[in-house]
């Protein structure tokens, strides 16, 4: 941030006085210099810097309550009523190289907020810029069009995404609730978020327990449980200057409300409650119900959390939770009251975990389910075998895993998948299992020679993308029993909707080079294209005779002509 000001301010030579008779690295006016004069020690550019510092942390903690952007707007003299057009306006005259506030605020958030290094992108003349650019202007409109005042880290959630999309669409973001109230650390940002600016704080005996009928399933309890932990436990600070030292003095004021509880609610049915794994797991991605209503209010009520799913009140729980803060072992949020009704912006939101070219211990797998849990991800798309191994214990194919793991240590057997399976559930998360067939199928070579082409086959660019080569032979129908048995097995191990097949890079030089696929394409009449169609037709008709849903990459759709199911999703 003070390398932001310093391009603004700074003509590069720490020497040089200012026309108003500013000196430093800063150009810091007189009365800031050591005695109150212009001086040597003023110029000194780490003297200028320590006094830069300061003078920021005062201006951010004493006129602008901790809020970096206000800050910024007071220090440049815009009022926060100020028009785009107004505070751009230098940037349309003859003064593109001047100190004006398009330089300014492109600088503070291409330079700080963007993690740009000015000084090596060398940002115009003087470090301020000496072209007036188009791009420049669509951003800042966006910035100011759709930005109350904000806090430094929901800008910068919004902004990071600049570099990458164009006008259009971060426009179109903007206009979705992508920056929330200032001070607020929600992720990802709910779909109606109303707050005040009263603090409440929680209770000593403060409980999170469940109003409405029917038994508790256990998951559920669970994640009441671990809200309650993460509420006194996580010390979550707030992400500003200060950490939320701000706070601290009204925090001590007697009158501040006291919540005591919060109530989860379920709507819909009756009887018996579906648990979190139930809502989760073998559920169509679209009939996951997720949504969720949530109440802080700002007296000393009890908060609210109504929800149609016990899925909807683990999200619901996970909100909660990212509401509140800590100061001076007072948990606390100073945005009371708040009204929250989110559901997902997309049905499918998860991590591909690819543990064959690298493999993961299972406690690891389940840390990435928490964290996934924590950021409301709901797919972990386990890319669990591949060319480099075969770490999956599989009941009908042991050798699979004896042969092509890395070594004994390097496998997940079937009670791994068990608890992994159940442990992402229970967090709203289904596991979604990979495995990528005909390419990417080197590994099965070490137990299953005779249904792998061009195995290990050298050069390895030329017969495969990656290393080392190796394919299951589509024209043969041994190895379509063998893939079609395989899918079978695996299937009984993970309970999910969904199956992934693969499907990406094919190398038809491979085959090429493979003696048997060429004499039964030939003995077939198949080119490689009519083989490739049969082999996926004939190994996914065993994928929805499961009852499950075929997933693929988008090479079987953009480059194969395959005549596939519909509700493939790819």
């Amino acid at each position: 941030m003070l390398a932001s000001f310093a391009m603004q301010e700074s003509t590069c030579n720490p020497k040089e006085r200012g026309e108003g008779g500013e000196v430093g690295m800063f150009q810091l006016s007189a009365d800031k210099c050591p005695g109150g004069k212009a001086s040597d020690e003023c110029y000194d550019p780490e003297t200028s810097t320590k006094i830069a510092a300061k003078f920021i942390k005062s201006q951010i903690e004493n006129d602008a309550n901790g809020n970096v952007f206000e800050m910024t707007g007071n220090y440049n003299g815009w009022s926060t009523d100020m028009s785009y057009f107004t505070a751009t306006k230098a940037a349309s005259s003859s003064c593109c190289r001047c100190q004006n506030n398009l330089d300014y605020v492109f600088q503070f958030w291409g330079g700080w907020m963007l993690g740009v290094d000015a000084y090596d992108k060398q940002m115009g003349e003087y470090f301020n810029l000496n072209v007036c650019v188009v791009e420049f202007l669509d951003m800042l409109e966006f910035v100011w069009n759709s930005i109350d005042v904000p806090s430094w880290s929901s800008v910068r959630t919004a902004m990071i995404r600049l570099p990458f999309l164009p006008t259009s669409a971060v426009l179109s973001i903007a206009s979705n609730n992508t920056i929330v109230s200032p001070g607020v650390g929600l992720w990802p940002i709910p779909a109606s978020l109303s707050t005040g600016s009263e603090y409440v704080k929680l209770a000593d005996d403060f409980r999170i327990r469940f109003a409405g009928a029917g038994a508790v399933p256990g998951d559920l309890d669970d994640a009441m449980q671990c809200a309650t932990a993460v509420l006194w436990n996580d010390r979550h600070e707030r992400l500003v200057v200060g950490r939320g030292s701000v706070d601290a003095e009204p925090l001590r004021n007697s009158s501040i409300s006291t919540l005591k509880a919060l109530e989860l609610y379920v709507l819909s049915g009756s009887g018996d409650l579906k648990s979190i794994y139930e809502s989760t797991v073998g559920v169509e991605a679209n009939e996951r119900d997720e949504s969720y209503r949530l109440e802080v209010p700002a007296d000393a009520s009890t908060a609210t959390l109504i929800a149609n799913s016990t899925l909807g009140l683990l999200r619901g729980l996970t909100t909660f939770t990212q509401l509140f803060y800590l100061s001076e072992n007072i948990v606390y949020t100073f945005k009371a009251p708040i009204v929250i009704n989110d559901r997902p912006a997309f049905p499918h939101r998860g991590i591909l975990l690819d543990t064959s070219r690298n493999y993961f211990p299972k406690d690891d797998i389940l840390l990435t389910i928490d964290a996934m849990a924590w950021t409301k991800l709901n797919v972990l798309h386990w890319h669990v075998v591949d060319s480099q191994s075969f770490p999956l214990q599989i009941p009908a194919f042991p050798e699979l895993a004896e042969k092509g793991a890395y070594d004994s240590k390097s496998i997940y057997t079937v009670e791994d998948v068990k608890e992994v399976v159940k442990y992402a559930g229970s967090r709203g998360v289904d596991v979604m299992v990979e495995i990528d067939t005909p390419g990417h199928t080197t590994a099965i070579a070490e137990s299953h020679p005779e249904h792998i082409a061009c195995a290990n086959a050298v050069p390895w660019v030329k017969y495969a993308h990656e290393p080392p080569a190796g394919q299951l032979r589509i024209t043969s129908p041994e190895t379509i029993k063998f893939t079609s048995e395989l899918f079978s097995s695996v299937m009984q191990m993970f309970p999910s909707k969904y199956f992934s097949s693969g499907g990406d890079e094919v190398n038809f030089a491979c085959y090429a080079h493979d003696p048997q696929t060429q004499s039964e394409l030939k003995s077939s009449k198949k080119t490689l294209e009519t083989a490739l169609a049969s082999y996926v037709e004939q190994t996914h008709s065993t994928i929805t005779a499961a009852g499950k849903t075929p997933v693929v990459w988008e090479e079987m759709v953009l480059q194969h002509k395959i005549n596939l199911r519909n509700d493939t999703v790819t």
